[in-house]
């Protein structure tokens, strides 16, 4: 569909346009085609290094027994949906490489911006989980590729990679603003246009993220700074710290280190004003825009 989509705004030569194609993979069940399944050889997989490692300084819900041993057989399992999990992207690489192709092919390559991103990671085996439902690297830390054609870059060169702190709630005012569309009062991310046009190396400085379970028990918010990681899953658990420069493995969890206690603070109040700024209602955002009188307080006393 997103092929044909393409070809029939060639055919037209109604511009702009946008196109959104989504792909459910790579998601469980791990169920390639069988000539992706076969690329990548199970016993040669990856096995996670802390799929048994102690987790006593986890949350009380995150934490099972540290395993001394692992059978053949839990091993071959995780290997085999590690590598399910590799055939699956391929897959998508591949389709992806077809949608690329059709843009070349009807002549809109050198003026279209692509984006490639995901609603979150996979656990893949890492601490012995499976899923989401956390907030540990692997499943918030997402690859995102932009691409902006040459003549869009406004003569800066566009850095090939970045390690600034965004989110993919940007990606919505990026489109608007090089849409040339003013963004509604209501949306509160900023675009990452200055960031990709190479006129700024840094963005807002902070990542939010937020995760509800399917059943409404549990619920926690993560603030990720260029550095730091805090995240609080409520009054009845204790939460994570990590230094992501020190201990990019997220192995040692600081929250009840002493020593750490200013900077939790200083990171639960971040938090606290990121989660108030990201929710500001509609409404309030509109009146910032009505005309001075309505701030007189003699308007609409009788109303």
């Amino acid at each position: 569909m997103a092929l044909e989509f393409i070809a029939r705004r060639a055919a037209d030569g109604r511009q702009p346009w946008m196109l959104w194609v989504g792909f459910c993979g790579p998601h469980p069940p791990f169920d390639p085609p069988r000539r992706y399944a076969e690329m990548y050889p199970i016993d040669q997989m990856p096995f996670p290094a802390t799929f048994g490692a102690d987790m006593s300084d986890k949350p009380e819900w995150m934490r099972r027994p540290p395993l001394s041993e692992i059978s053949p057989e839990e091993r071959v399992r995780t290997q085999r949906c590690i590598a399910y999990y590799y055939a699956m992207m391929t897959q998508i690489d591949d389709m992806l490489g077809r949608v690329l192709a059709k843009l070349a092919e009807c002549g809109f390559a050198d003026n279209t911006i692509i984006i490639t991103t995901s609603d979150h990671g996979e656990m893949l085996g890492d601490w012995g989980r499976w899923g989401k439902g956390v907030f540990f690297e692997q499943v918030v830390r997402l690859p995102t590729i932009i691409y902006v054609p040459e003549a869009w870059r406004a003569g800066r060169g566009q850095p090939p990679t970045c390690d600034a702190v965004v989110e993919t709630f940007s990606l919505a005012p990026t489109v608007l603003d090089y849409a040339g569309i003013e963004l509604p009062p209501e949306m509160q991310a900023p675009s990452l246009r200055p960031l990709l046009e190479g006129r700024t190396t840094t963005a807002r400085g902070m990542a939010l993220t937020e995760y509800v379970d399917n059943r409404r028990g549990r619920a926690g918010a993560c603030l990720i700074t260029d550095r730091y990681k805090y995240c609080n899953w409520g009054r009845d658990s204790i939460g994570e710290l990590y230094d992501l420069h020190e201990d990019p493995g997220e192995r040692r969890n600081l929250w009840q280190d002493p020593a750490c206690a200013p900077l939790r603070q200083e990171l639960a109040d971040l938090l606290i004003d990121r989660l108030l700024h990201s929710m500001e209602p509609p409404y309030s955002s509109y009146l910032r825009k009505l005309p001075a009188h309505v701030d007189s307080p003699q308007w609409g006393r009788h109303r």
